[in-house]
């Protein structure tokens, strides 16, 4: 991953990330789980773009007729 809720946390106030993280606003504490998953949503996103735009190795050996 590009970054991580540990990232987040250093960014990121601990009132800010209990906001985002949770549905209820009186909420006491981040909620990780909610982060994490985030974090690897944006870093899906990332790879499909990267993807899109270069050949990796692995995919130009695997079809040397391409």
């Amino acid at each position: 991953m590009y970054i991580n809720a540990e990232d987040l946390n250093e960014l990121l106030s601990e009132r800010a990330l209990m906001d985002l993280s949770n549905d209820n606003s009186r909420a006491t504490s981040i909620n990780f789980a909610v982060l994490d998953k985030a974090c690897l949503y944006a870093t899906e996103i990332v790879d499909g773009y990267l993807r899109s735009r270069y050949v990796s190795a692995a995919a130009s050996s695997a079809n040397p007729c391409a």
